[in-house]
């Protein structure tokens, strides 16, 4: 296994604690979690810092990747944990939304209707996309059929 999957595998370990507590995932929190735990690992010396610093950021990115990979706006999220909810019958919702203006993935649980409200509209925006660009594609094989036969 590489170091890469590794430290996605530890990023995936870390969120799945803190879907298992409730807590928000906030990138910067989780890399910084991350790192720490191996802070020990980086002899001190005059490049140490600079080598902290990079480690950080590319830690900091994979866990952004996971967490839109988890609580993204994708259509279907086979990473995503099933939240129970008592008497809602649910087939999308998710059990954390990214919210943009916070940087964070919020659990569904916690999002303030606005905050909902506002997913809702991004998903319906994007459906509305997804078609159009359904259509395009299909317009563009039959331009293409018509361009190559003349």
């Amino acid at each position: 296994m590489s170091y890469h999957d590794t430290v996605v595998r530890e990023i995936n370990a870390t969120l799945d604690g803190l879907a298992e507590a409730r807590k928000k995932w906030i990138p910067n929190w989780v890399a910084h979690d991350l790192c720490k735990r191996h802070g020990d690992a980086l002899p001190e010396s005059e490049g140490a810092e600079w080598w902290r610093y990079t480690s950080y950021q590319y830690v900091r990115d994979l866990v952004r990747k996971q967490i839109n990979a988890r609580a993204g706006d994708q259509v279907s999220n086979p990473q995503q944990h099933q939240l129970v909810l008592n008497g809602f019958d649910r087939r999308y919702l998710q059990d954390y939304y990214m919210i943009e203006h916070r940087d964070e993935a919020v659990p569904v649980t916690e999002a303030s209707d606005g905050e909902l409200h506002s997913k809702a509209a991004q998903y319906r925006a994007m459906g509305k996309t997804c078609f159009a660009h359904a259509d395009e594609i299909e317009h563009f094989i039959v331009w293409r059929r018509q361009a190559n036969t003349a």
